[in-house]
């Protein structure tokens, strides 16, 4: 394995009190804070480290942004590359990284979750879909990055598995950018061909021109085990970019629609929910 002149990353920077939402997030930002300074205080005793080709959880690979795609107003695909490019991901279906960029001027980093979009047998690169908010403090880092920008990744993160034709039915309610574990666990089941397992998507969004990886599901809803219904908060008629034979509620998701759209409770249906503290 060779060696390498190790490069110590700056002291992470403590959260503020905002940072954490409340809503019991695993890890939460405050417990990445802990992580991150422990990691920090290890390698700031060695001298230096070997050189990795696998993505770890325990250490950050140094990467940069290769790839700008706005999607939506507020969310964009970004496609980050590893400074080795044979680098292993290891993702798993739903599993998650946590991602450190730092200020332009270096004053301060940042760390936050994201779950890439990438196949889990990604080498090289994995491509991530960010939602940017107006003040928010990684959003700002965010909106600063262009080609070539550094940042660094670890994981993948993840207690989440699913084996061919465990369940019977897999329900998921997502909710914004709560589409992309969703989005993994279905194309994993569906590149699959013995995998028979049925797929049911509840995804609420405000309006349709913010539905995410439209092609990308609308290819999945050609499969015979898949059923998407769009659940549009805002909107009051069909606009692009939904199509004629797309399934789409105007409302809410609540008991009815539920009881309606997913399986009962039992050991052969599995729910998962992803999104903002108020749609969970």
């Amino acid at each position: 394995m060779a060696e390498r002149d190790y490069e110590l990353p700056d002291r992470p920077q403590s959260p503020s009190p905002g940072d954490c939402c409340g809503s019991g997030c695993n890890p939460c930002v405050l417990d990445i804070y802990e992580q991150e300074l422990r990691i920090w205080k290890s390698l700031s005793l060695k001298s230096d480290s070997p050189m990795r080709n696998t993505l770890s959880t325990d250490s950050y690979s140094k990467c940069v942004v290769s790839s700008i795609e706005s999607v939506t107003d507020d969310v964009i695909l970004f496609t980050i590359s590893f400074e080795d490019n044979n680098t292993v991901c290891n993702l798993f279906p739903g599993a998650h990284i946590i991602l450190r960029a730092s200020s332009v001027d270096e004053t301060y980093s940042l760390t936050r979750q994201y779950t890439p979009i990438s196949p889990v047998n990604s080498v090289g690169c994995l491509d991530l879909i960010i939602k940017v908010y107006p003040k928010g403090r990684m959003s700002a880092l965010v909106r600063e990055w262009s080609i070539g920008s550094l940042v660094r990744l670890r994981g993948p993160f993840g207690s989440f598995q699913i084996q061919q034709n465990q369940y019977k039915q897999v329900s998921m309610l997502a909710c914004g950018t709560g589409i992309t574990p969703m989005y993994q666990i279905m194309r994993h089941v569906l590149d699959n061909e013995g995998d028979e397992t049925r797929l049911v998507l509840l995804y609420s969004l405000s309006r349709a021109k913010d539905i995410l990886m439209k092609k990308e599901l609308d290819e999945f809803s050609n499969y015979w085990n898949v059923r998407i219904v769009y659940i549009l908060t805002r909107d009051v008629g069909r606009s692009f970019p939904l199509k004629y034979k797309d399934l789409v509620s105007y409302r809410r998701i609540d008991k009815e629609i539920i009881g309606k759209e997913l399986a009962p409770a039992s050991p052969l249906h599995k729910a998962l929910i992803c999104g903002t503290k108020n749609f969970e």
